[in-house]
């Protein structure tokens, strides 16, 4: 386990996490913060009645916000996430057409919990996918067009693919997609994932880049190519696409979110240095979907970068970025 990993997970056994919300700070820079907390929330999705669902990582809690909501309420758990051991739980979500949540849980050390886990829309009750425990390091979920499956494996170097007999299989494995120890917390390879059209995007954490594959006619893997490798990237983790194509990613590396071009071109969004403190250790982005928060970007906060600085404080938990482009409509 690594140092800082480990610091983490003796403060969450010491203290105990300490949940609170705020009321909006309204806006810094391009950020505000909706809710603060200290817990340690890693992934975000959004359905498409407004609802936002938020991963309380070690505990592997589901949350949920609906519109005009105080704060989160607990809507789903898995069970046997053990934080204790090193597991980080619950992490990257995704939501389908019918409202039901999906969540990638790494728990190698309770390993009931670990793998590919679909939580009821109305129940809010978990399954998981059978063979998904098969997956080294479960991260992000997305869908294509014709509602197949993938998710990233970061330690790995992969991205798995729900077959149409019902078992995971990997799509694609690229030296590419490895983790390079560069963060001092991995290897960090294959994180984030988004769909567009039949493309699949991949975020690299420790090689500083997005990689674009091509889903093939027959369904299987074209050639692994790059959008965009840059050392603004460095640090990325989840990724969200825009109508437009451009791919939206939360640098938890740098404390920042950018936006990159169907093009390659790296638009800087948010940062800490430019004194935004919402998009201090964004992990995960996802569009709102309502007529109101279409163009909204959702981003929360992971945390553990800078525990050393908020201890058990409330900080930034869920924030909202004003992008002017809607989001991909969910599939």
């Amino acid at each position: 386990m690594t140092r800082v990993l480990r610091r983490t997970l003796m403060l969450l056994m010491a203290v105990g996490l300490v949940f609170a919300t705020a009321p909006s700070v309204g806006a810094s820079g391009h950020t505000e913060i909706l809710y603060s907390w200290a817990d340690f929330t890693e992934g975000v999705a959004v359905d498409n009645s407004g609802n936002i669902f938020i991963s309380n990582s070690f505990a592997g809690e589901l949350w949920k916000i609906a519109p005009g909501a105080a704060g989160p309420e607990v809507f789903g758990v898995v069970e046997g996430v053990n934080a204790a051991a090193g597991d980080i739980g619950l992490l990257g979500l995704a939501t389908d057409s019918s409202g039901n949540i999906y969540g990638a849980v790494n728990s190698p050390n309770g390993p009931d919990a670990h793998g590919v886990w679909v939580f009821d829309a109305t129940t809010g009750d978990a399954t998981r996918f059978a063979g998904s425990e098969n997956i080294a390091f479960p991260n992000s979920v997305a869908f294509d067009a014709r509602g197949t499956m993938y998710v990233t494996d970061t330690l790995l170097g992969a991205v798995w693919r729900l077959g149409k007999s019902g078992v995971f299989e990997p799509w694609v494995i690229d030296d590419a997609m490895l983790g390079t120890g560069a963060l001092g917390v991995g290897p960090i390879g294959a994180n984030g994932i988004a769909i567009v059209g039949r493309t699949v995007y991949v975020s690299v954490t420790e090689q500083a880049s997005i990689l674009a594959v091509p889903i093939n006619s027959d369904g299987s893997a074209g050639a692994v190519g790059v959008l965009a490798a840059d050392d603004p990237l460095f640090g990325i983790d989840g990724i969200a696409a825009a109508a437009d194509g451009s791919i939206y990613a939360g640098i938890i590396g740098q404390f920042a979110v950018a936006r990159v071009h169907p093009d390659g071109t790296i638009e800087p969004v948010a940062s800490a240095a430019d004194g935004d403190p919402g998009v201090l250790d964004v992990s995960s982005v996802a569009f709102g979907t309502t007529r109101d928060t279409r163009t909204t970007l959702y981003g929360v906060n992971f945390g553990f970068l800078s525990q050393g600085d908020f201890g058990t404080d409330p900080r930034p938990g869920l924030v909202a970025i004003a992008t002017g482009v809607p989001g991909q409509p969910i599939r």
